[in-house]
């Protein structure tokens, strides 16, 4: 069976720089043409890394933590795709635990994933996590996704909300669109993208008021259908709707047809996410993409220079506006 000596000697390398592309550690000491080289060797050798024994060597469990409040969100799973592209590099396995967003649950995963002894931790947590939690967290490399932890210095890869918020109004301002609501679930999220939102609106002239506001309790479909029905019932409904999420998008589009409304005509709608069913759906809908897989690329790319021995800073990712049918002019200003 072909060993790691066998893989550097084969590459024209030595077995410190062929650990690090198999293990994915110190990524920015290794050109990619070396790494290219290593992986053809290990190709032609049909060269398996024995985890266990790596493992054991390292006094590494070679698993990571991911603590999260749900997979039942939209842009989750492709978060979780990123970090599986860098994991499966670094021959990392993953232990997924949910928090529902209880704080209490939150403190009971993260204790099983340190008995579990998880070498790190990508965590995206609460609004609030207990002090134990907080506590726990520091006796592991951690990055957080999405939010930054109260109280905390961890370092976190972020979407960049308040541009989402902007780019959004914008669209619809430049539309001719004047009489807009923006769906939102209270959420630190939406604490960013209303200083975008309100950007834009000061960019026009128009007064920040109440009536460009109405609040979903959760992120739901159900729910926001109600809501969304109420909203374009209203003799004084807006031209235009800015969701919170791709899923809150759908539930106004649903609230529209029944109602006779037609999109973009009588009312634009834009979402948030990206989602794949996005593009898919009947009317595709304009909506603020993010990043996701690369959230999770990032991610794990951070925890890998953590475990070896490296600082890193927090990352901020862009967000565009992917423009589809469910917005346009209004048909009366």
């Amino acid at each position: 069976m072909p060993t790691l000596d066998d893989v550097a000697r084969l590459a024209g390398v030595s077995r410190v720089t062929a650990s690090r592309v198999l293990n994915g550690t110190y990524p920015n000491k290794v050109s990619e043409s070396t790494r290219e080289r290593v992986r053809a060797a290990v190709a032609e050798l049909n060269y398996i890394t024995n985890v266990p024994a790596r493992a054991l060597r390292s006094k590494r469990s070679m698993q990571f933590g991911l603590l999260i409040p749900d997979l039942a969100f939209s842009f989750m799973p492709e978060v979780v795709q990123g970090l599986q592209d860098i994991a499966s590099k670094m021959d990392y396995g993953c232990l997924i635990y949910l928090t529902h967003d209880q704080p209490q649950q939150e403190e009971r995963s993260l204790s099983t994933l340190i008995g579990r002894r998880v070498d790190g931790l990508i965590w995206m947590p609460t609004a609030h996590p207990t002090e134990r939690t907080r506590t726990l967290q520091g006796t592991l490399p951690t990055v957080t996704i999405l939010v930054t932890p109260e109280g905390t210095s961890v370092p976190s890869v972020l979407i960049d909300q308040e541009e989402g918020g902007y780019v959004a109004a914008k669209h619809l301002l430049e539309l001719g669109h004047r009489r807009m609501t923006y769906m939102y679930v209270d959420h630190r999220h939406w604490q960013q993208r209303r200083v975008g939102y309100r950007r834009a609106l000061a960019e026009y002239g128009i007064a920040d008021a109440p009536f460009y506001y109405t609040q979903v309790p959760k992120m739901d479909w159900h729910e926001s259908l109600i809501i969304a029905r109420q909203l374009l019932k209203s003799p004084t409904r807006p031209t235009a709707v800015i969701a919170a999420s791709d899923v809150v998008a759908l539930a106004v589009l649903r609230a529209a047809r029944e109602l006779g409304l037609q999109i973009p005509k009588d009312l634009s709608v834009v979402g948030f996410g990206n989602s794949s069913f996005s593009h898919q759906i009947e009317l595709p809908l304009t909506t603020v993409d993010h990043p996701k897989r690369h959230v999770g690329q990032v991610a794990m790319q951070g925890l890998a220079e953590l475990l070896g021995g490296n600082t890193i800073e927090n990352t901020v990712l862009p967000v565009t506006l992917v423009k589809r049918l469910s917005s346009g002019p209004p048909q009366a200003v």
